[in-house]
């Protein structure tokens, strides 16, 4: 490939973008708390995917996950 330039100096370059966990998080998400799963329509592609619904997810965990914080209705 044309990016591909041999190691310098011992000295291997790796990748300058990070991988999108997204879809790797909300999957163990769902694994972990089937309960909160929904679906959702992307609205770039218009395709319907899996997701999670937050507010099902903050309500299985409690407040531990909020620090104690309430949040304004």
């Amino acid at each position: 490939m044309l990016n591909e330039q041999p190691a310098v100096d011992g000295i291997e370059k790796i990748a300058k973008e990070t991988p999108d966990l997204t879809e790797e998080n909300v999957q163990k998400l769902i694994e972990l708390f089937p309960d909160v799963a929904t679906e959702v329509r992307d609205p770039v592609t218009g395709e319907v995917v899996k997701g999670v619904n937050p507010e099902a997810l903050l309500d299985r965990i409690g407040k531990t996950a909020g620090g104690g914080v309430s949040r304004c209705p």
